[in-house]
């Protein structure tokens, strides 16, 4: 089996276990199967979202500190090589962060004010 095949059977399997349907048989659960715990069905729908073909690209293309906490050092980098004139882009590759998450954290330390332009201005607060 090729891998985009094995992807969608692990996709299916995982849909029908979160529905609470033996992929096998087709049966329902009964509502004390350990796969009709709400934690499981998350999982098992977060699991079959992993699976999607750009979620999976998406990741892959992630710097490595993406969505990671900012250490002192880095926090000192940052300073140090934005008043050098790094920009945004080497900034970001050389901290392994995004351009979003360098943005941030420059108006955050108070080293830049926030703009229109910038790509985080615009997202809601989570």
């Amino acid at each position: 089996m090729d891998k985009e095949t094995t992807v969608e059977v692990l996709k299916q399997l995982a849909k029908q276990l979160a529905e609470g349907v033996h992929p096998s048989t087709g049966e329902i659960f009964p509502d004390s199967a350990p796969y009709q715990h709400p934690l499981i069905i998350r999982s098992l729908y977060s699991a079959i979202q992993l699976l999607e073909p750009s979620r999976r690209k998406a990741a892959a293309n992630k710097p490595i500190k993406a969505g990671k906490p900012w250490s002192r050092e880095e926090d000192e980098q940052l300073k140090a090589d934005y008043n050098n004139g790094l920009g945004t882009k080497e900034l970001a590759e050389t901290l392994e962060r995004t351009p979003f998450a360098i943005e941030a954290r420059l108006v955050k330390l108070g080293l830049q004010d926030a703009t229109p332009n910038m790509a985080y201005a615009f997202t809601r607060p989570r």
